[in-house]
């Protein structure tokens, strides 16, 4: 499994100790953020130009790096992931996503107080469904899933590095698993799109 935009890797290293026979590369083009992966396998790389053989992944994975890009930037990443991936094998993204006037406000709201995050209208792309979905397509994969993820507990325990009066959140495990469970419910309400901040795409690279 590859994962990119990794950081330090906290989800290839979940993926690492939850399957059997799994072995991951991490990729990130800060070669800081790669000297805290707990990973065996750290590459310094950039999406636009992955430094690995053809069809040499049966999976790939992100979580929160895409919107990073330019939004013509997209094309060349998503090309570069595809012609990494085996023939069948799965692309999952776990992203940040503005498909409602609701989320969309928040953020407005929520962004210029926090100043860590930079200048978030400049340096990277408003990600929708849409757009996704879309840019998914047009490079070749298949669509095999798309659902709304990250409501109460993203905005609680999601930014204490930024936010850090959510820190007592994140440290009570019991109120912890039950925002989670709470975000799990709804997630599954028909409104969801509308109250959720982030989205769950998987998407298949077809078989020849």
């Amino acid at each position: 499994m590859l994962d990119i935009f990794s950081g330090q890797s906290d989800l290839g290293a979940l993926a690492r100790d939850t399957f059997e026979d799994c072995t991951v590369v991490a990729a990130d083009k800060y070669v800081e953020m790669l000297r805290f992966s707990t990973l065996s396998a750290n590459v310094a790389s950039d999406s636009a130009a992955l430094p690995f053989k053809p069809e040499a992944f049966d999976n790939i994975v992100v979580c929160g790096g895409l919107h990073h890009l330019r939004e013509q930037d997209f094309p060349v990443a998503l090309k570069e992931i595809r012609d990494c991936l085996k023939p069948g094998g799965s692309f999952v993204m776990a992203e940040a996503v503005d498909d409602s006037f609701l989320i969309s406000l928040v953020r407005k709201i929520a962004y210029p107080r926090l100043e860590e995050l930079g200048d978030r209208e400049h340096d990277e792309t408003v990600l929708t469904r849409k757009f996704l979905t879309g840019h998914l397509q047009k490079s070749g994969f298949e669509i095999i899933s798309f659902r709304y993820i990250e409501n109460v507990a993203y905005a609680a325990l999601g930014q204490t590095g930024l936010v850090s009066f959510t820190r007592w959140l994140a440290r009570g495990s019991g109120l912890a698993k039950l925002l989670v469970r709470l975000d799990r419910f709804i997630e599954k309400l028909p409104f969801s799109s509308l109250i959720c901040f982030g989205c769950l795409v998987e998407a298949r690279k077809p078989r020849a």
